[in-house]
């Protein structure tokens, strides 16, 4: 091999390993990389005896979002149940940041989670696999009927834009 071919493969490799922000992942990246981030916690939860799974699991509270109420679902269930042993949080509710700027957390509480190295935190992925598209409920005009609050007001999300009803059937 030649020095020049060996100057080019070492600048390949240099570029290769530049650190790849999320979004700019590929699906499958995502996958990998949230693969091997499962496995590393797994395994470590199995080397320290803290892993749901090796208990009896009607013993175990179903992680669940603190905002919603909604349990989480796959690996991340497993995910957020490993972070509950590891950490002996004695409740196993979890939001995201996100959530806490909804629920009216102020900036400097975020900012104070989030940059406190010694709170731990967990990780989880929603790797977008499907989209679903909602069926509006219609007025006789075709017009999309808004949803309404209990004084008849429009209901807005929690980005300031607006609800309507969705056909269930």
């Amino acid at each position: 091999m030649s020095q020049n071919t060996q100057e080019q493969n070492v600048q390949n490799n240099e570029v290769n390993t530049e650190k790849k922000k999320w979004e700019d992942y590929t699906l499958a990246e995502k996958k990998e990389s949230y693969l091997r981030l499962v496995v590393k916690e797994i395994a470590e939860a199995i080397k320290n005896d803290y892993a749901p799974f090796t208990k009896e699991a009607k013993n175990l509270p179903r992680a669940y979002n603190g905002s919603n109420g909604l349990p989480y679902t796959n690996l991340n269930s497993l995910m957020l149940d490993i972070k509950q042993k590891q950490y002996g949080y004695e409740d196993n509710v979890w939001i995201s940041l996100n959530d806490a700027k909804f629920l009216k957390a102020t900036k400097e509480e975020i900012d104070s989670i989030f940059n406190n190295k010694n709170i731990p935190k967990a990780q989880v992925s929603y790797i977008k696999t499907f989209e679903i598209e909602f069926v509006y409920k219609l007025d006789k005009d075709g017009n999309k009927i808004p949803l309404l609050d209990e004084n008849g007001n429009q209901r807005m999300n929690q980005n300031g834009k607006p609800l309507f009803e969705i056909a269930t059937e």
